[in-house]
């Protein structure tokens, strides 16, 4: 009796084994990597950097096609590991559902170009230093129409992103975005402070990422400006405006290098505020930075940067009317004495400025302004800076002398080429304050003031 038995177990043992190899064959069978695909599909990678297991996942049996993420359903390339949920099936390139298509040989090519320029060329990590040198970038690809873009990482060891197959249509800014992100979240991983943890540093996060994607898009943003203009008096890391300031981390570019952001990320200590670490790793003072921030609200005008010719070009293609849409307004009320007020809701903050447009008189014409800054709560640390900017008729601008007092005047003389006249007004506190992201515009320090024309008007 027990002789058969033992026959019976040991044929449904050997049965059951013959059927798990089979079906584990077929599975891979099933796996048929696309045609002139060049990463490693449907497998574990065997090569280059590892994969982190990140701690919420360490239930998950990546070896099982039944779990929700699976190296069965992935695709790997030297620095970039994507998983996809069962809902795609083998190959979300062919996902029945075309809404849910995603075009993984486009999103893992322009992943390996986000990451080699945000590691080779901003230097937002450093080869040698970093996690990222042991394991490969996390994206976590979902099965949801609900739009999901999201930029972090895992357990402060390996940056990683979350999307589902809308943000992918086409694969562009917005992924570029969200890596950005994942890099911004890699210097704390790396041991640095990264920007962490504080309540004034989330729009700095916002307007990297997407200062980083236009570094990848440049001709993708200039339609942000209309928005950005109508509220440029304000901080320049003010929460509403967090995802279309990005023009200064350009100046920065242009005055220090592309790698210059990189550094500030990194070199940045423990609870520092974005504008103190660059002050220090600059060395330079309150006073000089607020001649830095006129210098960029001058530039402005006519977006004189590496990227801005893309601002321009879009711009000229636009017809007249539209145009106008792109361009600086400020609004001046009359207050006696041949004065004119800034108007309440435009009064520049710190960092924020204003740009007034005023009338071109004659050749030859000496045109003089008379400023005056007004006191208000924030008198204590109240400061401005302001002088001319000019546009001649080959559209270059021409830069006129910084002016620091609180009260005083300056001049300018016409010359024939010139084709556009501005006044430039910047916020330039004498003490920097933290700006806290609290969804407010009615409580931040302001500094209003009052201008009088001779020989011009406004325009």
């Amino acid at each position: 009796m027990k002789y058969y038995l033992l026959l019976l177990i040991t044929f449904v043992s050997i049965s059951c084994s013959d059927s798990s190899s089979q079906n584990e064959k077929n599975d891979e069978e099933l796996i048929t990597p696309p045609v002139n695909f060049p990463y490693t599909f449907g497998k574990k990678p065997v090569d280059g950097k590892e994969i982190y297991i990140p701690i919420e996942l360490k239930q998950n049996d990546f070896t099982a096609k039944s779990s929700k993420w699976c190296y069965q359903r992935s695709a790997s390339s030297d620095n970039i590991i994507v998983f996809w949920e069962a809902g795609f099936g083998a190959d979300p390139t062919v996902t029945p559902k075309a809404s849910m298509q995603v075009n993984l040989r486009d999103f893992m090519d322009k992943a390996e170009k986000f990451y080699a320029y945000y590691r080779d060329e901003m230097k937002f990590v450093e080869k040698g230093k970093s996690k990222s040198d042991k394991y490969r970038m996390i994206v976590m690809l979902v099965y949801q129409e609900e739009w999901l873009a999201t930029g972090s990482g895992y357990d402060d060891v390996i940056g990683a992103l979350w999307v589902n197959p809308a943000t992918t249509k086409p694969v562009g800014h917005v992924i570029a975005h969200e890596f950005g992100h994942s890099f911004q979240y890699q210097v704390k991983c790396d041991g640095h402070y990264g920007f962490r943890d504080q309540n004034y540093v989330g729009s700095f996060w916002e307007q990297c990422a997407q200062y980083m994607s236009w570094q990848q898009y440049p001709a993708e943003f200039t339609g942000d400006l209309p928005f950005l203009l109508k509220n440029i008096h304000k901080n320049f890391s003010h929460e509403d405006i967090r995802y279309e300031s990005i023009y200064l981390m350009e100046y920065w570019k242009q005055k220090h290098g592309k790698e210059f952001l990189g550094r500030v990320w990194n070199e940045a200590i423990d609870a520092e505020h974005p504008i103190e670490a660059y002050k220090r790793i600059t060395k330079i003072n309150q006073e000089q930075f607020n001649d830095e921030v006129f210098e960029y609200a001058c530039k402005n005008i006519t977006w004189d940067y590496p990227l801005g010719e893309y601002n321009n070009t879009y711009i000229n293609a636009l017809p007249k009317l539209q145009q106008d849409e792109y361009k600086h307004k400020t609004s001046l009320t009359a207050v006696g004495d041949g004065y004119f007020q800034i108007s309440p809701n435009q009064i520049p903050q710190s960092y924020g400025y204003n740009a007034i447009k005023l009338e071109v008189p004659a050749t030859g014409t000496n045109v003089s302004v008379s400023f005056e800054g007004l006191d208000n709560n924030w008198k204590s640390i109240a400061g401005w800076r302001w002088g001319f900017v000019v546009v001649n008729t080959q559209n270059k601008p021409i830069y006129g002398t910084i002016q620091r007092d609180s009260k005083g005047a300056a001049s300018i003389v016409i010359q024939e080429n010139f084709k556009e006249l501005w006044l430039i007004v910047s916020g330039a506190p004498t003490v920097h304050t933290n700006h806290v992201w609290d969804d407010k515009s009615d409580n931040d320090e302001n500094f209003p003031y009052k201008i009088k024309l001779t020989n011009t008007s406004l325009k």
